[in-house]
C-alpha cells in the first residue's frame, strides 16, 4: 500500500472500519504518529457527533447506494475535544478485497471548532 504515501491529501486505507494504512497527512490530521494508524478503529479519529453518520455513510457506500454523495462533511476529533471539519471521500479498492480508500480535505483549512464555544 505504498501508493498511499504518494497522495498529498490526508489518506487512509481501511477495511471493516479499521485502518490498514495511512499517510503522514492523515496522521497529522488525526494528531497521532503514523505508527499509531495501523489497526486503529475509526472511532479513534471521528468526533462523536460524526461517528454514527460515518458508519451509515460507509454502509451505504458498501451497498452501492447511488444516492450517497461522493464526498461527505464529517468532523474529526482533535486533542483538545474540539472538531476538525473535513470533506471525506471513500472509494472501493480492487485489491486487497474489501478495502476502501478514504481521502480527507479540510473544510476550513487551519480552523478548529472549539467544543466549549458551541451552543
Amino acid at each position: 500500500m505504498a501508493f498511499i504515501h504518494q497522495i498529498d491529501k490526508p489518506a487512509a486505507v481501511y477495511k471493516d472500519l479499521y485502518l490498514w494504512s495511512g499517510n503522514q497527512a492523515w496522521a497529522d490530521l488525526c494528531c497521532v504518529g503514523i505508527e499509531q494508524l495501523i489497526g486503529a478503529g475509526i472511532e479513534e479519529f471521528f468526533h462523536p457527533d460524526s461517528l454514527k453518520m460515518f458508519i451509515s455513510y460507509n454502509k451505504r457506500r458498501h451497498q452501492h447506494d447511488s444516492t450517497v454523495p461522493e464526498r461527505h462533511e464529517v468532523f474529526f476529533g482533535d486533542e483538545s475535544g474540539g472538531k476538525i471539519e473535513v470533506y471525506l471521500s471513500i472509494s472501493p479498492l480492487i485489491e486487497p478485497s474489501g478495502t476502501w480508500l478514504a481521502v480527507a480535505e479540510r473544510r476550513n483549512q487551519g480552523q478548529r471548532i472549539d467544543r466549549k464555544k458551541e451552543v
